[in-house]
């Protein structure tokens, strides 16, 4: 049964939405619904809510910029207001719900007026609206495509947070921005013809982007009591495999890195719910930013990290239910495509393009595994979140 998304921010689809003039790096008007966006949050909630306060500065700069495009003062009161409710239900001490965030990797544009690219815009641009980024990565790096070596990449990580409903606004208001650009190919056929485009610019990105698509990596807190046993291991990468081939392209599993691993940095930002000293986390690369089904994605994930969490803690601590949902998603997957998953599973911890080159084969070969599994995955996510729901640990649509 497919989850229901009403909550769910409008993805951009309209091409003026998106591909208006390029990016414009208005440090000012960044500066100043930053400001306000602090103001906002902490007179509504006293607790401490980074991610929900970017996403807010976010909203504020891109309707400063586009009057007509962005909701009114009062529609976007109401998205705050929800976002944070569900940050607090999500962070309950007693809530399961897995911590969520993510990181984007896309080429670089042009400052809007300028002619080539300014990377030091980008990373002003970043914080003055408290947009934590990894770095720049520039032109190196293997399997990068020569038609946009010269243009660069930039990768945002933005705060993690309780419900992935923050993640999916700032992803919105990250493609309103153009900042980051959604590649579906119709949209992108559109900008090409316009005379203000930067069009040699707009060309290596549209040539890079119809092969690669955008790189989205989802990161979810490990929560304390995990036991680190070989079942783990086996259950996270095949969700890794699993979601892969069910949420992202054909064409993004041919080029990306398909890899699941379990993080654990010596500085993190650590949740309110781990008691550890070290905020350990689950990643998922494979995936992709390509329509407004980013947004099932999310959901989904967290709401599966979250049972596979639960059935890899002791027993006499885990939650029973939630367990027995993981168990069955599991054992339906192996149902699925038992052979291929072995494999995986056997290569997943070596060479990475032999990893690639497994769920990519897998998935064109097998055409009608990929429904079947986002079929499974949904189901499972469906379940688990209905449980939480009926114990009040989830917030309602």
């Amino acid at each position: 049964m497919p989850i229901p998304f009403e909550r769910m921010p409008n993805y951009p689809h309209k091409s003026s939405e998106i591909f208006g003039p390029p990016p414009a790096f208005d440090l000012r008007e960044a500066r100043v619904a930053s400001a306000d966006a602090r103001d906002i949050i902490s007179n509504l909630t006293p607790a401490k809510m980074p991610a929900v306060t970017t996403a807010v500065a976010m909203m504020l700069y891109n309707r400063s910029l586009n009057q007509d495009q962005i909701p009114a003062s009062g529609a976007i009161m109401d998205t705050i207001g929800g976002l944070i409710q569900s940050e607090e239900i999500a962070q309950q001490p007693n809530s399961p719900l897995s911590t969520t965030g993510f990181e984007i990797e896309f080429p670089l544009l042009p400052a809007k007026r300028q002619t080539e690219i300014r990377h030091l815009s980008y990373a002003l641009l970043s914080d003055a609206l408290g947009l934590p980024e990894n770095n720049n990565n520039g032109s190196e790096g293997p399997g990068r495509d020569s038609s946009i070596d010269s243009l660069g990449y930039w990768e945002v990580a933005p705060h993690f947070s309780y419900f992935h409903e923050t993640q999916a606004v700032l992803i919105s208001e990250l493609l309103r921005m153009r900042y980051a650009l959604p590649f579906q190919e119709k949209i992108l056929t559109r900008i090409r013809s316009n005379p203000d485009s930067h069009q040699g610019i707009i060309d290596a990105v549209y040539n890079h982007v119809s092969r690669q698509g955008l790189s989205l990596h989802l990161n979810y807190g490990v929560p304390d009591n995990i036991e680190e046993t070989m079942g783990y291991e086996a259950d996270y990468l095949t969700l890794g495999a699993g979601a892969a081939i069910a949420f992202a392209s054909q064409n993004r599993l041919e080029v990306g890195a398909i890899q699941t691993h379990l993080v654990k940095p010596n500085t993190s930002e650590k949740s309110l719910k781990i008691n550890r000293d070290r905020a350990n986390r689950l990643e998922f690369r494979g995936l992709e930013v390509l329509d407004e089904t980013v947004y099932q994605t999310l959901e989904a994930m967290q709401l599966l990290t979250t049972a596979l969490f639960e059935a890899n803690k002791s027993e006499d601590i885990h939650d029973r239910t939630l367990a027995g949902i993981w168990d069955e998603c599991i054992d339906s997957l192996f149902d699925i495509f038992p052979e291929a998953l072995h494999e995986y599973e056997k290569v997943a911890l070596g060479d990475a393009l032999r990893r690639r080159e497994s769920v990519a084969e897998l998935a064109a070969n097998n055409p009608e595994i990929s429904p079947a599994i986002r079929k499974q995955l949904l189901k499972t996510a469906h379940d688990a979140r209905a449980y939480l729901q009926s114990r009040s640990l989830y917030p309602s649509t």
